[in-house]
């Protein structure tokens, strides 16, 4: 009897990329395409650089002393030391917790992945920052892009990309988390417009670096420990005195 030929198994498909990847590659893609954009119009002085003058005149002319006030607190909130300070703070609450260390560590990166960014466009963009008539405040040298709305954002963004991978599970808790994170991303580049410090464009392209470097960092970070994000200590255990195997040996 001839044993009938088995058909050759179907390669198994490719599997899918995550859809966090997928999402993360997308918004750095984007934030990457605004900051040249910016880039492009700054060093040229067309696009929205254009009419930076015109954004400056007009937020100056809504200043009021509440606003000010506002904006000198979110300054300093938004400062690199605030920042830091507040980013070890999640990373050891989040570890107290036994979430995986790369998550711990995943905004404290991101804070510091955007700064150095900031730094490095600071350098190859040398841009003049506002004139005196619109300061009420000192700026650093180098205005593109704003360090303040990078480094809030990356920092907010990052951490709740990680509250929402170990901790955030409803919908509208989630929503919740990222609204909030972009409320404070949001009110710390507006003050620097208030204040007069930095042009529209320089806190669109803080704005971009910020969100681009978080979504990065902070989704690598999820996709690596995605299968163990808590790291409990294993805790080694004894014979069971009450096993079939214990009575045995008896």
């Amino acid at each position: 009897m001839t044993a009938t030929p088995r058909a050759p198994e179907a390669a198994p498909a490719p599997a899918a990329p995550p859809l966090a990847l997928v999402a993360a590659v997308i918004v750095g893609a984007l934030s990457v395409f605004v900051v040249v954009l910016l880039a492009a119009g700054v060093r040229h002085g067309t696009g929205f650089a254009h009419d930076d003058w015109r954004v400056l005149r007009d937020v100056r002319s809504h200043r009021n002393p509440v606003l000010v006030d506002a904006s000198n607190a979110l300054a300093d909130l938004g400062s690199i030391v605030t920042l830091v300070v507040v980013a070890i703070a999640v990373g050891l609450i989040l570890r107290r917790r036994r979430v995986h260390p790369i998550l711990c560590a995943a905004p404290l990166a991101s804070l510091l992945v955007a700064g150095g960014l900031v730094q490095i466009m600071k350098s190859a963009i040398s841009r003049a920052g506002p004139h005196a008539q619109f300061r009420l405040g000192s700026h650093a040298a180098g205005s593109f892009p704003s360090g303040h709305s990078a480094d809030t954002t990356a920092l907010s963004i990052g951490i709740a990309i990680v509250l929402v991978a170990v901790a955030v599970r409803r919908p509208a808790e989630r929503v919740a988390v990222f609204g909030l994170a972009v409320a404070l991303s949001l009110a710390v580049g507006v003050s620097r417009l208030v204040l007069g410090v930095h042009w529209p464009t320089d806190v669109v392209a803080g704005w971009a670096v910020g969100l681009g470097t978080a979504v990065g960092v902070a989704t690598l970070a999820v996709l690596v420990t995605h299968d163990h994000p808590f790291a409990t200590a294993r805790v080694e255990r004894g014979p069971d005195v009450d096993t079939p195997e214990h009575h045995a040996t008896r």
